[in-house]
């Protein structure tokens, strides 16, 4: 009967590894378990028989243990730690056997042994695992966002904060079995046979946050001595780890010291005001041009010499020119009354330098005004065109293709313009259209590359494809399911319906031209963007263009090879749009 259920527990957690896109690849059936499980239920084996560890972008560590007291729990996570040398991005399972001496454990006991778990630490009991509830038909596919696509979540539905979206506890089954985290963005995927495909989003937060706010950081099981002897924590991203000693709570040791900072700067802030307040005071009888030493008598402190702030470096008496103006010390409209010339030496040094900073003040924003009346455009510039390929210089990126803005066609809503093209053109199937819908897979980083890259890890997809995630180039997912090594990948047996390319340009343009209208007039950011290109011609840029290239080009020196067709057609996008 043990060995059963032990069996069972650990197909479900291969299952579970293989959900959290841990690939490894691990030789397991019956014999091989057999021998394993004889091992670990020896008395004098405690542990290590069963434990089963994965290492691929991060390191999961499974691991079955008898004694299920508190204090045995976390003398297990610290021999674990110790053991795979885990860091705070790695995971440990542990399971228990919820029937001691053939007496099953109460409710009490089992709740008591999970209030341990940590988003890094998760405690399953046998009787969970028996079977992979997620597999079921009727459960919902949850995948974690990585940043951008939270950002990009943020900025679609207009949220200040990712609070603002329902929670997700972190003692729900999903949030336990995938590992999410208190802070995640969840992208939930629900499949109805009348309603289609619908999609929603949740926020995990911890189960004891009634505020809703989540616990993003100190909700993770690390050992007494885990900062001891590390100079850099490779996970926070810091240059230096400050030893926390024995109850490593460097962070708050680190909030203490701001907060002394913070006094001080708020008692030196203090001080300067004092300071600001008594020249203020002095304002009124003192009121020096930039050149003579004119004693005025304001009649208003704070407004001497017509100044809009009297708190400014104690300078009252000036006028906003005062550098310029030979008569100082006017307040409202009363004349000043000369009583002779200022032997003061410092006070007309003062002057001097705070004109000269006004000055350097001015000409400054003098030129970044007229740096920022220039066009963008001059930064863009080659070979008198601009370009507008995926990888083209902030924003005009933005222009391309591949970059996620919405195409809506009729009743069909595409990701970017590159996913309407690719689907009406080179697929044509009514079947397929799903993929490349709005909601779809290939709208998604995490579900198109693992679907057309299923051997590639995390870490290597990151790399590959970095310059799209960046800048949001949604659109290459379409482009990358027509490669011959990937289309049977996703269509199974259905056909692709190509339709024949046009020769001739006018016949390309019939066709795009829906495409990049409906881009540019329903995503005002692309369309005011395309307009600042003025007059400017356009271009595609592609670096394997050839002479027969008919929608891109490149330059070999000063010579122009490719046809460049899509410039052509964006530029006349450009001027139905400007003379609307």
């Amino acid at each position: 009967m043990f060995f059963e259920k032990y069996y069972k527990a650990t197909k479900t957690l291969l299952e579970l590894a293989r959900d959290r896109n841990y690939k490894n690849k691990i030789a397991f059936n019956k014999t091989i378990f057999k021998n394993r499980f004889e091992f670990y239920m020896k008395d004098d084996d405690e542990n290590g028989s069963l434990d089963i560890n994965f290492e691929n972008h991060n390191k999961l560590v499974i691991s079955f243990f008898k004694k299920y007291k508190i204090i045995n729990i976390l003398t297990k996570c610290e021999q674990l730690f110790k053991m795979y040398s885990l860091g705070k991005q790695d995971d440990i399972i542990l399971v228990f056997n919820n029937i001691d001496n053939d007496v099953p454990l109460s409710q009490t006991t089992i709740d008591k042994i999970k209030s341990v778990e940590k988003d890094n630490l998760k405690i399953f009991s046998i009787d969970e695992l028996q079977f992979n509830f997620s597999r079921h038909f009727l459960v919902p596919k949850h995948s974690r966002l990585n940043k951008f696509q939270e950002k990009r979540i943020i900025k679609l539905y207009n949220l200040q904060t990712k609070n603002q979206l329902p929670c997700l506890l972190t003692t729900d089954p999903q949030t336990r079995y995938n590992g999410f985290r208190c802070g995640d963005l969840i992208r939930i995927e629900r499949v109805s046979r009348t309603c289609g495909t619908s999609i929603s989003y949740r926020y995990v937060v911890h189960s004891n946050d009634e505020e809703n706010l989540g616990r993003l950081n100190g909700n993770l099981y690390l050992p007494e001595d885990f900062y001891k002897d590390k100079k850099t924590d490779m996970y926070s991203g810091d240059d230096t780890q400050k030893e926390a000693g024995e109850t490593g709570k460097a962070g708050e040791a680190g909030k203490a010291g701001e907060a002394g900072e913070a006094g001080k700067a708020g008692e030196a802030g203090e001080a300067g005001e004092a300071g600001e307040a008594g020249e203020a005071g002095k304002a009124g009888e003192v009121g020096e041009t930039g050149k003579a030493g004119e004693v005025g008598k304001a009649g208003e402190v704070g407004k001497a010499g017509e100044v809009g702030k009297a708190g400014e470096a104690g300078e009252a008496g000036e006028t906003g020119k005062a550098g310029e103006v030979g008569k100082a010390g006017e307040a409202g409209e009363a004349e000043p009354e000369k009583t002779g010339e200022s032997k003061k030496p410092d006070e007309p040094k003062k002057s001097k330098k705070s004109k000269k900073s006004k000055k350097s003040k001015k000409s400054k924003k003098s030129k970044k005004s007229k740096k920022s009346k220039k066009s963008k455009i001059d930064n863009v510039l080659k070979n008198g065109f601009v370009y507008f390929y995926y990888n083209s210089k902030s924003p005009w990126y933005k222009l391309s293709n591949y970059y996620a803005s919405y195409v809506m066609l009729g009743r069909d809503k595409y990701p970017s313009s590159e996913h309407a093209y690719v689907y009406l053109r080179e697929v044509n199937n009514p079947k397929l259209k799903h993929f490349f819908l709005k909601g779809g897979l290939f709208e998604d980083w995490n579900s198109g590359l693992n679907l057309l890259y299923p051997d590639l890890t995390q870490e290597q997809k990151q790399k590959k494809f970095n310059i799209f995630i960046k800048k949001n180039m949604i659109g290459i997912l379409a482009k990358l399911a027509l490669n011959t090594s990937s289309k049977d990948k996703w269509r199974g047996e259905e056909e692709l319906n190509q339709l024949e390319e046009p020769e001739e340009k006018e016949k390309y343009w019939e066709f795009w031209k829906n495409i990049l209208l409906a881009k540019f007039s329903q995503n005002q950011e692309e369309k005011k963007l395309l307009l600042e290109t003025s007059t400017y011609p356009l271009f595609n840029y592609y670096n394997k263009s050839n002479s027969d290239t008919k929608l891109t080009g490149k330059f070999k020196d000063t010579e122009m090879i490719g046809l460049n067709w899509m410039g052509e057609f964006m530029e006349r996008i450009r001027d139905e749009l400007s003379t609307k």
